[in-house]
């Protein structure tokens, strides 16, 4: 049995990361008066954005879903209570032929 050995490899750091840097080594030296919301942005402005995009996403997804519905022929309803839809189908009346032979004798 030999162990395994894992290679390192050079990680460079991403755009943001080196804006990062940039901006907090810039703002610690003074050379930039901006506010550390400004200097931080490579970290937040990113993260809104993704959960702008997730919000989006849901509220998108609630409103296609009831479109569907509509289009095929389906009446759905939403209420406070039971927020997902509830597709009304109309019932099938199913005939049964009388296939067990106890008619048969009446010929």
């Amino acid at each position: 049995m030999g162990y395994r050995t894992m290679e390192k490899r050079k990680r460079w750091p991403s755009l943001l990361e080196m804006l990062l840097i940039l901006f907090v080594g810039l703002k610690l030296l003074g050379y930039i008066s901006w506010s550390w919301w400004w200097v931080t942005s490579p970290i937040w402005i990113p993260l809104a954005l993704a959960i702008a995009l997730i919000m989006v996403y849901i509220i998108k997804g609630g409103t296609l879903e009831v479109l569907k519905s509509k289009v095929a022929g389906q009446t759905s309803t939403r209420s406070a209570e039971n927020p997902h839809p509830v597709r009304r189908i109309d019932p099938v009346v199913i005939h049964r032929s009388n296939d067990t032979g106890a008619n048969d004798d009446k010929e």
